[in-house]
């Protein structure tokens, strides 16, 4: 304990692109815009909209959103009485921590990103969200579920399932092309980065470049923990990233947050 000397978090937000991003107007682009202001508290200030310099994806460079709690005496006692995460957050704030969301809102009002952005790297409003992926279309999403591991494909189905989506499997990056190629029912897929014979990279490469899946919502999931690898990712495509091991909440709401983009 007298080793800690604090604890720092970060997500990483894409920034709007300087060549295409527009102002906003105030008003609202959408109903999905409307919803995350409401989420948020705060109004959207820029909108992403793609070009030539950006990919066409409407963000280039990133945005590091960092947590930083530094632990004070007042906070080791509360860890050495087993206070509860409630407790702790509210002393690291008093001693002036800057939770996650306050950083990400302050980019947005500034012009740098975006709510839908901010939203895809937090996922708040996915967990916060009421109703279930199935309530809220008349069929329930289908996901590709592609991974190795048999243990990941269980726990990662088991969630999945029990939020309403049709879980499809895939032990290898083959497997999963071809079943792309002869299944036109697949909303999304999670794909995990360290398949054999064909690598998770490659088979998002794949599927960007195939006209009939170059749309299809891919979130990456994997044990790697290079820090350059999430920006990485999302330049050559993933639309988002998680690590292994998977937490059940977080992991739940990046998919949900990842299909409601694309259908926006």
């Amino acid at each position: 304990m007298d080793a800690l000397r604090g604890a720092l978090a970060q997500r990483l937000a894409r920034r709007v692109c300087k060549v295409c991003s527009t102002p906003v107007d105030g008003v609202p682009g959408d109903e999905q815009e409307a919803r995350l202001e409401k989420t948020y508290g705060i109004k959207q200030t820029v909108r992403a909209h793609g070009c030539e310099a950006c990919g066409q994806t409407g963000y280039r460079g990133r945005c590091p959103i960092i947590e930083v709690a530094v632990v004070t005496p007042a906070i080791v006692q509360l860890i050495q009485s087993a206070a509860g995460t409630r407790e702790l957050a509210a002393a690291a704030r008093a001693a002036g921590m800057r939770p996650m969301r306050d950083v990400a809102a302050d980019y947005v009002r500034a012009g740098l990103t975006t709510l839908e952005e901010i939203d895809r790297a937090l996922g708040e409003s996915a967990q916060a969200a009421a109703p279930e992926a199935a309530a809220e279309t008349e069929t329930a999403p289908h996901i590709l579920l592609v991974d190795d591991d048999v243990v990941i494909r269980k726990t990662a189905r088991k969630l999945l399932e029990n939020q309403g989506f049709v879980v499809v499997e895939a032990a290898d990056g083959d497997a999963a092309l071809k079943r792309l190629q002869t299944d036109d029912s697949v909303d999304m897929m999670v794909l995990d980065l360290g398949l054999p014979k064909l690598g998770g990279r490659e088979v998002l490469r794949a599927v960007r470049k195939d006209a009939k899946t170059a749309g299809l919502p891919v979130v990456v999931l994997t044990g790697e923990t290079e820090e350059r690898l999430e920006s990485q990712l999302m330049d050559e495509g993933a639309d988002d990233y998680i690590n292994k091991p998977i937490d059940p909440k977080r992991f739940v709401a990046r998919v949900k947050a990842a299909l409601r983009r694309a259908a926006s």
